[in-house]
């Protein structure tokens, strides 16, 4: 009995440490496999679900290996590495690269859009997105970093995340942007569980500038999305205590 509370409560802190937060369709805490939580008729499919669920894998497993006698400490090792390995496959095994993603550059970024953002990565925490894009004037290398930050808007127009470090990378090798020079955007959007649902329901990715009034509002709204997660973790962890 007392090692099965163990695993539980081991379970929990791990997906707390992997910034994944149990919630389920009823509000009570657990996994989300088998249920609707996450909507499926978004412009991304089953993907955010199926996601979900592996993260949710990913994590037991991780639980398993720290608890577990040996065998099953050995077998949840090898649970672990293919669930790593079925996650690393999404953008491929999903279409994602094929699903052109509402994307708009924020007013006064030097660039446009030639083919929306699509997924082409997909990583425990971060979705990798590539765009095709052509300058709108002259822009240094180092100054294109400034453009390289993302808001996610789900479809009722409220940010669920944001994403970073991206990186504009001209035709031809130059390391400089010549207005009309064609070239792909690669940037990262941050994902976990307790956003999954804005995810579910995309409406469109916003290019912003990091000091930009989009920015600050995103990042405050991700900040109450998690806070209220967290939340909710904290009375799972209460009820199970019990």
């Amino acid at each position: 009995m007392k090692k099965n509370v163990f695993k539980t409560l081991t379970f929990v802190v791990a997906i707390v440490l992997s910034g994944v937060v149990l919630t389920s369709c009823d509000g009570g805490s657990g996994s989300n496999n088998g249920n609707n939580a996450v909507p499926t008729d978004g412009i991304l499919g089953s993907f955010p679900q199926k996601y979900y669920d592996c993260i949710d894998g990913i994590n037991t497993a991780r639980a398993d290996m720290a608890v577990g006698t040996v065998e099953e400490s050995k077998a949840a090792k090898e649970k672990l590495a293919e669930l790593q390995e079925h996650l690393k496959a999404m953008a491929e095994t999903e279409g994602l690269a094929s699903i052109e993603i509402p994307t708009e550059f924020a007013e006064g970024i030097p660039f446009k859009l030639v083919k929306p953002l699509v997924i082409t990565n997909v990583d425990e925490r971060l979705l990798t997105l590539q765009a095709e894009v052509e300058s709108t004037d002259a822009v240094e290398q180092y100054a294109a970093y400034n453009y390289g930050y993302l808001v996610a808007y789900d479809t009722d127009g409220k940010p669920f995340s944001t994403g970073q470090q991206g990186t504009y990378t001209p035709e031809g090798g130059s390391s400089n942007w010549s207005a009309g020079t064609k070239g792909t955007l690669t940037i990262y959007l941050s994902i976990a569980a307790f956003n999954v649902e804005g995810l579910s329901r995309l409406g469109k990715l916003l290019i912003v500038t990091k000091k930009s009034e989009e920015m600050k509002q995103a990042a405050a709204a991700v900040s109450e999305l998690q806070s209220a997660a967290m939340e909710k973790t904290r009375e799972a962890l209460k009820r199970m205590a019990k």
